[in-house]
């Protein structure tokens, strides 16, 4: 009697996965990606150190970097932690792993204060790493130019994936939101939405909103939202700045998941008049899209690449100063658009698919 046989499934890859879920107030990008694996013969399991030792991943996932180590413990323990971290990913990859990076910056945000050390920490990693995935093309090519050491690293273009479905469309309660919703009903209104940093130029932004505002005599309106992160003393100016300014609602807390919508529904259009700097991408920006919200974005490369899949009817991109993206953002409002931007490029269960595709080539490497 003839037998037949059947091909088993593969063994599934493991992946420790770096902030592989996310809760309520923070971004979900990578907790969206990671879910679009379930079908992928992936096992994803959140990054640790102690996984790094007990399950033997296949692939190392790593975002940013910096978040690895605490640098705020003073530099000797900074060090050590840093060491630390680095002798791990080091004993993995020697048992076979593979470490993966997607490159969203060229650096932190707010460099850690502890002389060299994260210079020779980031120099460090960089060497370990076995394959880099960039969100765009013009990412990519930044990236390579800034970190020499991986210019030949194989690399995979992934683009940022899409919050479409995420937020639900409900009321808000919370009591400062509904307070901003109610004085800029039937006004002209700009949000910026997100963690409140110096590099966003948000100030900057108060500054010639109200000077734009006092020369136009119009009615516009302009919410602020997110935690405020950086020292007190940037703290106390964003507070001041908003209290002193007509026309500005400022929200300084982390925004519940469930208030996401109701923000950007109260809003016409999202202003990020970011400072150039380390920052190649903006969830924000993505997320904006994703609730049905037009942008204005620093005229860059990656944000180019952003444009050329969505469209300049919903990606406006301005020169110059936080004046000069107000003015952009009034020609934006003034211009017909869609009812809604055409994301399927950004769809997070095809870069689900194509970051398994990344990670299958590093592993066969």
């Amino acid at each position: 009697m003839a037998t037949t046989t059947t091909r088993s499934e593969p063994k599934p890859l493991i992946v420790l996965a770096q902030a592989a879920g996310a809760v309520s107030g923070e971004n979900p990008y990578t907790k969206l990606l990671y879910a679009g694996m379930a079908d992928q013969n992936v096992v994803v399991h959140p990054y640790s150190r102690r996984s790094l030792i007990a399950l033997r991943p296949d692939i190392i996932h790593v975002h940013w970097p910096e978040f690895l180590v605490r640098w705020n413990a003073g530099t000797a323990k900074a060090a050590a932690d840093a060491t630390k971290e680095l002798a791990l990913l080091w004993l993995a990859r020697r048992r076979g792993a593979k470490l993966v990076w997607t490159a969203h910056d060229l650096g932190a945000h707010d460099k850690p204060d502890v002389g060299r050390l994260y210079a020779r920490f980031t120099a460090a990693f960089n060497a370990m790493v076995d394959r880099v995935i960039s969100l765009s093309p013009a990412a990519l090519e930044s990236v390579r130019a800034h970190y020499p050491a991986i210019a030949r690293r194989p690399a995979d273009i992934v683009p940022h994936g899409h919050y479409q479905g995420y937020y639900p469309a409900t009321p808000t309660s919370h009591p400062g939101l509904a307070a901003a919703r109610d004085a800029v009903a039937g006004k002209p209104t700009c949000l910026i939405f997100g963690q409140i940093r110096r590099y966003k130029n948000v100030t900057g932004l108060m500054q010639d909103f109200a000077e734009t505002r006092a020369e136009t005599g119009n009615d516009a309106q302009l919410v602020i939202a997110g935690e405020i992160r950086g020292t007190e003393e940037f703290r106390q100016e964003v507070l001041t700045k908003a209290a002193e300014t007509p026309g500005v609602h400022l929200i300084p807390d982390r925004i519940a998941d469930a208030d996401v919508w109701a923000l950007h529904d109260m809003a016409d259009v999202i202003v990020l008049p970011y400072a150039q700097g380390s920052a190649l991408h903006s969830g924000a920006a993505i997320l904006a899209l994703s609730l049905g919200k037009p942008i204005v974005v620093r005229d860059t490369p990656t944000m180019r690449d952003l444009q050329a899949i969505v469209g300049a009817d919903w990606v406006a991109l301005f020169n110059g100063t936080p004046r000069d993206a107000l003015a952009t953002a009034a020609a934006l409002l003034a211009a017909p658009r869609a009812t809604a931007p055409d994301l399927t490029e950004l769809d997070p269960a095809l870069t689900a698919r194509q970051t398994v595709a990344c990670y299958r080539a590093a592993h066969q490497a």
